[in-house]
């Protein structure tokens, strides 16, 4: 049985936001101001390090999923520090949560470029799709 994962990235569109740190009642905060974006879609975003196929390479198909013959297509809100780490995580669309476990994991392992505005790193989100396909 063949595995395939594709991986595409979108540009977010939320405002940017320098806090210092989260609690989760922020960054439920940050995502529902994201969901109802208002002009801010020509914004720049992070960047994944190594480009997308890096964050492809951490991840990893859960067994339980291949062995019920489970696919998924998952979108995943993310909030990057300014340290280029992810800060919120939070599932667009999920529809097997045996997956959830996999994507949080690959997204923790990955770095990425923080989004430098007037010359200073900030925070900032990006939302990526995942999908997973058995062949």
């Amino acid at each position: 049985m063949y595995r395939s994962f594709f991986i595409l990235i979108f540009l977010s569109q939320i405002p940017f936001l320098a806090l210092a740190q989260y609690e989760e009642s922020v960054c439920d905060s940050l995502y529902m101001e994201w969901s109802n974006p208002v002009g801010f879609a020509d914004y720049p975003r992070p960047e994944i390090v190594g480009g997308i196929k890096s964050l492809y390479s951490n991840l990893v198909y859960p067994e339980s999923a291949i062995s019920e013959g489970l696919e998924e297509s998952a979108m995943v809100w993310i909030l990057i520090s300014k340290k280029g780490t992810p800060k919120c995580i939070r599932f667009i669309k999920l529809e097997n949560e045996v997956f959830k476990g996999s994507i949080i994991s690959a997204i923790e392992k990955q770095k990425f470029k923080p989004l430098i505005i007037r010359n200073s790193p900030i925070d900032a989100s990006l939302v990526i799709p995942f999908n997973f396909k058995l062949k």
